[in-house]
């Protein structure tokens, strides 16, 4: 190959190498939103699992029943799957944001059957947040 058959400063108007003619790091299976939406989604994911966790601990803390346990075991592997999704930055994250919007808007349900409103209301507020950033990354996705 002579130095006339590669591109040069003549024929794009930048060095040879500049960083926009690199390949970036998009791979199969990565995100294509902006990357604020995409982050907070992640965090919102996170929050949701986490949350839901805190309160299983909580639970078999002051009720050891075998109930308590089973619903602890499973907040924690949704929140392994949480962090493992976001980690390997999977397609897949807003399927489990959706999994734990429907996990919260039923915690508020039975928060509410309980008669106590605070446990109703709260998941609910988390699970409308949650579904509202999975919606915008969605759009986001969408307008590309």
């Amino acid at each position: 190959m002579n130095t006339t058959d590669r591109p040069s400063d003549h024929d794009t108007g930048r060095p040879v190498g500049h960083a926009a003619d690199r390949p970036t790091d998009r791979r199969p299976g990565r995100p294509a939103g902006p990357p604020t939406t995409w982050v907070l989604m992640c965090v919102l994911v996170v929050v949701n699992a986490l949350t839901s966790t805190g309160f299983s601990v909580a639970t078999v803390i002051t009720d050891p029943s075998p109930a308590a346990w089973y619903a602890l075991i499973r907040c924690l592997a949704l929140l392994g799957l949480a962090g493992v999704l976001v980690a390997l930055r999977s397609r897949l994250v807003p399927v489990l944001g959706w999994v734990l919007v429907a996990v919260q808007l039923l915690d508020g349900v039975v928060g509410f059957a309980d008669g106590d409103p605070v446990k109703g209301v709260g998941p609910w507020i988390l699970g409308v947040v949650t579904a509202v950033t999975v919606v915008l990354h969605g759009r986001s996705l969408s307008r590309r």
